[in-house]
């Protein structure tokens, strides 16, 4: 039998794609040889017609331009901020910025306003997370000092969120818990005269905010949705300003290089750093003909229509989820066709793992992968046996022990070293994908005087970091008590990390919103330096293009949605 588990394709207008995208990365390792580059910043613009619109008043003390509002504390003046907040008088507004511009500051301006012409409604701002909900509660108190703000999660008890929504003026919430609330009556929405929607590019499928923003359409409010990126695909931006009732219009994207933007930021400097790959070509040698196997396999059932050397991550993702929509139309009975696509989940498992480890091995080294072994060795599934009972696995485990016996050498290691050990009298945060290799990059700077680092994960797992740890850790940066963060992906999306002179990519991203929030941590209020590590010959240089070339598609396609009034 022959499974054939091409989805069909869904019948969408086209959009004009941009010509391919070329980079040329280079060795650009002193970073202080370039700060010649300190050109003039333009001169603030005041924009009164803003100002009006949103009931400001502007001052000019000496230490810069300020706003005031008579309900709200002091604030810097930034035009692009007040110029986007003003739009949200008159329509509902996507505000696209990347990671460091103040997104929150645009929601303070949009809810002073509306407290003004609605005093007796409330503002409502949704975040995913509890400490993203606990950190706005924050900002807004302090904005509105005089104003009772409120943070409501799933740890508060249901009769006393129902209580804290009628004393509030603004209510600081986790979406599922404000879902769990509209479902059981507990509060009306009709009372909100703005909903703001922090990291809004999760307004898709089943996500919290989707349910929240129908209950909220009809109802004479405004929403406010903000994010770094709603993703390059045209279709999805689409579909997360329709869930929004954003038009096309009432996308606000604003970069560092923006006019009204420019005389607020220092420059950034980008150094994409080649580096020799680690010795491991015997090991990967085994690895990848084990692979290239798995992927044949897949091929003659009718699942991959690629070559073993052209198939890329997304084709095994999109063959795993036609292999589990087939599974699932079996129903639980059994057969011997469901038998075939069992067995073909088996195989996808395999070529999952072993790319991932193939993977591993080129960009993170040897010690994370020997990890990664193990973990998939304690999996006892069909798929992880056969990985281990092959022969070549049997000596790609023998050569990665006597490699790691030897201190073998791993360049990327070495050049993230010798970079951090330039910020000595600064801060740095090093991004990373995987916890192992967050601890081999801390036990390499335990050698290197003047510098204390500290690790920054998540809270999942045995190893995981409470979220007071995760505070704790912010604190003792800010202040100073280490100069140096190793973060995985936590450390990318909207909490409050204090700026850093430098930040150094282990290896490249290929998503664009965790691009632009990564280098949004440095080159804010004095120049910074953004340092990409890419393994030649490696995954490096693939997730490197595609990151850069999927923020420049973002920008072409919101373009595109504006100028074209798709919306």
């Amino acid at each position: 039998m022959e499974l054939n588990l091409f989805p069909k394709t869904l019948d969408i207008p086209p959009i004009r794609e941009l010509p391919p995208m070329r980079l040329q990365p280079t060795e650009q390792l002193d970073f202080f040889d370039i700060l010649e580059e300190n050109k003039p910043k333009p001169e603030v613009r005041i924009n009164q017609k803003a100002l009006d619109r949103l009931g400001l008043t502007a001052t000019f003390p000496p230490e810069g331009v300020k706003v005031t509002h008579p309900l709200m504390a002091g604030m810097d003046y930034r035009e692009y901020q007040v110029a986007i907040a003003a739009e949200t008088t008159d329509m509902n507004v996507l505000a696209v910025l990347p990671t460091g511009l103040g997104k929150t500051n645009i929601a303070v301006l949009a809810a002073a306003r509306q407290m003004i012409d609605h005093p007796k409604k409330k503002i409502l701002v949704l975040a995913p997370t509890k400490p993203l909900a606990e950190q706005h509660a924050e900002t807004f108190q302090q904005s509105f000092p005089d104003k009772a703000v409120a943070c409501l999660t799933g740890h508060t008890g249901p009769e006393k969120r129902g209580r804290i929504w009628t004393e509030s003026d603004v209510i600081v919430a986790t979406s599922q818990t404000i879902l769990n609330d509209i479902a059981h009556g507990r509060l009306d929405m009709s009372q909100v005269s703005i909903m703001v929607v922090d990291e809004a590019h999760h307004t898709t499928k089943n996500y919290p905010y989707v349910e929240i923003a129908k209950n909220f359409s009809g109802k004479g409010g405004r929403i406010l949705g903000l994010t770094a990126s709603p993703g390059a695909d045209a279709d999805k931006i689409k579909s997360i300003c329709l869930a929004l009732g954003v038009k096309s219009s009432g996308i606000e994207i604003r970069t560092r290089e923006d006019p009204d933007v420019e005389p607020y930021v220092q420059y950034n400097y980008r150094s994409v750093i080649k580096v020799p790959r680690q010795g491991v070509e015997e090991i990967e040698k085994c690895l990848r003909s084990m692979y290239y196997e798995a992927i044949a396999d897949l091929r003659q059932r009718n699942l991959l229509d690629k070559r073993p050397e052209e198939v890329k991550t997304e084709d095994l993702l999109e063959a795993g989820r036609g292999i589990n929509k087939l599974i699932a139309e079996f129903g639980d009975g059994y057969s011997d066709e469901k038998g075939e696509a069992l067995e073909a989940k088996s195989v996808h498992a395999e070529a999952m793992k072993l790319s991932h480890a193939l993977r591993v091995l080129t960009t993170h080294g040897l010690y994370t992968t020997s990890e990664y072994l193990k973990v998939i060795r304690r999996d006892r599934t069909q798929a992880s046996e056969r990985i281990f009972d092959d022969a070549r696995m049997t000596e790609a485990l023998g050569a990665i022990d006597k490699m790691l016996s030897e201190k073998a050498e791993f360049p990327k290691m070495d050049k993230a070293m010798e970079i951090v050990s330039k910020y000595k009298d600064g801060k740095v945060i090093v991004f990373t994908e995987y916890r192992k290799t967050v601890e081999d990059i801390i036990d390499a700077l335990k050698d290197n005087k003047g510098i204390l680092a500290q690790r920054f994960i998540g809270q999942a797992g045995r190893d995981g970091m409470s979220q007071t740890e995760q505070q704790q850790a912010l604190r003792e940066f800010k202040d100073g008590k280490f100069n140096v963060l190793v973060a995985t992906s936590v450390g990318e999306e909207g909490l409050d990390i204090p700026e850093v002179d430098a930040v150094v990519f282990f290896e490249p991203v290929s998503d664009e919103r965790r691009l632009v929030q990564r280098e949004g941590r440095t080159g804010r209020h004095k120049p910074g330096a953004t340092y990409v590590l890419m393994a030649e010959g490696t995954m490096d240089e693939g997730l490197y293009y595609k990151g850069y070339w999927q923020w420049k598609k973002m920008k072409h396609n919101i373009d595109l949605i504006k100028k074209a009034g798709l919306l």
